[in-house]
């Protein structure tokens, strides 16, 4: 799946955003606009949309996915998919991306917290979806 960054600012998201305390109006985004990404999982989080991108800095993180449109709808055909309720202690409640990000416990925190063993495993991964797509 691919996308084209179309705001790189906090200005662009909705108020919901800032309700949650998610970001403000003048948040900023280490993404370049009117350049495509590609996307290396999804989430929905307390009912915001996230991608998770590799913006421009070193480390990928999730982002708004109001900051972008769609260009390859198309995902990868190795990835999973996982619900998980509110009720059961979970704030994300759907994930799809590759299988450590799905199916292996913990790594998901792991990544959000930037753990050297999650990055690699990201790396490793972002390299078999970039030949794919």
């Amino acid at each position: 799946m691919r996308v084209l960054c179309t705001a790189n600012t906090g200005s662009r998201l909705t108020a919901k955003h800032f309700e949650r305390n998610y970001a403000s109006p003048s948040s900023e985004f280490d993404l370049e606009t009117e350049k495509e990404y590609i996307v290396y999982g999804i989430i929905l989080w307390k009912g915001f949309l996230l991608y998770l991108v590799l913006g421009e800095g070193m480390y990928p993180h999730w982002y708004p996915s109001e900051l972008f449109s769609v260009t390859r709808n198309e995902l990868p055909p190795d990835w999973y998919f996982a619900r998980r309720r509110e009720e059961e202690g979970y704030e994300v409640n759907a994930v799809w991306g590759y299988e450590e990000l799905v199916n292996t416990e913990g790594h998901f925190d792991e990544l959000s917290n930037l753990q050297k063993t999650a990055i690699d495993v990201f790396l490793e991964r972002k390299q078999q979806i970039d030949e794919l797509s």
